[in-house]
């Protein structure tokens, strides 16, 4: 394996798991207000396309990473639509 796509696969999961905690906090808080629908779809579609074009010209160090990326993504994009408006009464 070439050092270049280490610094690929490396870069890559560093990007891949920004995204785990905001949605474990998005799931465990049940409320998703302060999260821009705008970002995640601009997001959505970027990785998509990115993703797309990794796998078409066989650049795996980047495909990988973006397909964990997009399926993260996806359910960001659920828990927000999910948790859109939920408020949580006092007690």
């Amino acid at each position: 394996m070439k050092y270049i796509n280490i610094l690929g696969y490396v870069g890559g999961f560093f990007l891949t798991i920004n995204m785990i905690p905001q949605i474990y906090k998005t799931y465990k808080e049940k409320k998703a207000d302060n999260i821009s629908l705008l970002f995640l779809l601009l997001n959505f579609i970027g990785l998509f396309l990115n993703m797309t074009y990794s796998y078409l010209d066989k650049i795996y160090a980047i495909a990988i990473p973006i397909s964990f990326s997009f399926f993260f993504c996806c359910i960001m994009i659920i828990l927000k639509l999910k948790y859109k408006n939920n408020t949580i009464l006092p007690y």
